[in-house]
């Protein structure tokens, strides 16, 4: 008994056969079928179908916090969105006296300067 073509094989080939036959070949029957589905493609995009929500929801302790940041993967600003906030505005934002952990550099000099002055 021969296997059934999965189902997104057989989505693809339809559309590019309505796109080859109906676009370019000028059939009326294939040209209708990839208007169909190019408008089903954007009714998806614009309703947003088959997106569930995100949900998050965890206790905070008192002093912490969570960052949620979501930059698009073809974002130009992405490492500006990406980059570090100072103390300030930390502190200014959650209204709590917060010190940022040491960078790595900042480790870095800690352990070279406690290695000398050890020696």
């Amino acid at each position: 008994m021969a296997r059934l073509p999965r189902s997104s094989y057989l989505k693809r080939t339809v559309k590019m056969n309505a796109l080859r036959k109906g676009l370019i070949g000028g059939s009326p029957v294939w040209r209708t079928v990839w208007v169909l589905s190019a408008v089903r493609k954007f009714w998806s995009k614009v309703s947003k179908k088959g997106e569930a929500p995100v949900v998050f929801e965890e206790d905070l302790d008192e002093g912490t916090a969570w960052t949620l940041v979501h930059v698009p993967e073809n974002s130009r600003h992405g490492r500006k969105l990406l980059s570090k906030p100072s103390a300030e505005r930390v502190n200014s934002i959650l209204g709590v006296d917060m010190t940022p952990p040491p960078t790595r550099r900042e480790r870095r000099k800690a352990k070279k300067a406690a290695k000398a002055e050890a020696a």
